[in-house]
């Protein structure tokens, strides 16, 4: 309407971090503690002042780890164990009034879990990577959250306890399995390398948005396994390089984002199989 809204809000904290790292020469080990802070704030666009803010999410990680490199350099494997204590998180839901998304706080999270990754050149034309991580993250207070029912006459809202639900977008696992190859192809071909470079994505199912939207557990991505190459042409100088790519090559159909509101569920499709070719110069 013709109404004039201010309202204004300020946040600052003090947020250290702490390392501590000892090199034995192949190996690394470290510590550290971090304080996190996001500020908090007003959800627009809105038609009428708020009376509650959002308040400031506020975080404590905690990580050891080892970095190893051997003695040729051609392996480096990396290891790591964390633990994140969250307070007020902040989370996207669906306005039951409106149907967008706003921001409310849970009252806290915890996130705990490992992950290990590796580089192996196994000769001068070959060398392989991969990863993996494992992921235990939920709310440890958030009794107020609202969440979609499906009655006989269309979708409704209710409050919920979710204590002890996943957070969202937090696979328990994840990983990549990867390669880089680069061959030589003669003096037929001018002392052109061929490069091809594929790499495996993967990861379990989690959820959108909290709970997956409530009681129908539409707004979750079920496990996924991703295959993206890439390749290319390139001559002794390096100069330039013309090259292909194919992303999704397993032409897998899944989300960006699936969302459950007043009116059914939205679901937006990522990009099917895509493919192209493009020239990269270097100077």
């Amino acid at each position: 309407g013709t109404a004039n809204v201010s309202q204004k809000v300020s946040y600052e904290k003090f947020t250290p971090r702490a390392v501590v790292a000892y090199d034995t020469g192949p190996v690394n080990l470290y510590a550290s503690y971090t304080q996190g802070f996001r500020a908090g704030g007003f959800n627009t666009p809105a038609f009428a002042p708020q009376a509650i803010p959002i308040d400031p999410e506020k975080i404590n990680s905690y990580e050891i780890g080892a970095k190893y490199v051997s003695d040729d350099e051609r392996l480096h494997f990396n290891v790591a164990a964390f633990k994140y204590d969250y307070k007020n998180v902040q989370v996207t839901a669906v306005d039951v009034t409106t149907g967008g998304q706003i921001i409310n706080n849970a009252g806290a999270a915890v996130g705990r879990g490992g992950e290990a990754d590796l580089a192996y050149a196994a000769n001068d034309w070959l060398s392989l990577t991969g990863g993996i991580a494992y992921l235990d993250a939920h709310y440890t207070d958030y009794p107020n959250a609202l969440i979609y029912v499906d009655p006989p006459l269309g979708y409704g809202t209710q409050f919920a306890d979710l204590k002890g639900k996943p957070l969202p977008r937090s696979p328990k696992w994840s990983g990549y399995i990867g390669g880089n190859l680069v061959a030589p192809l003669g003096d037929t071909f001018s002392d052109f390398s061929f490069r091809l470079t594929p790499t495996l994505h993967f990861t379990s199912k989690y959820d959108f948005y909290p709970d997956a939207g409530g009681q129908t557990g539409a707004d979750r991505q079920k496990s996924l396994t991703l295959l993206d190459i890439t390749g290319g042409f390139q001559p002794p100088s390096g100069a330039y390089e013309i090259g292909f790519y194919v992303n999704n090559a397993f032409g897998k159909k899944y989300f960006t984002s699936i969302s459950t509101g007043s009116f059914g569920v939205d679901q937006f499709v990522a990009k099917p199989r895509t493919y192209g070719v493009r020239v990269t110069a270097n100077f």
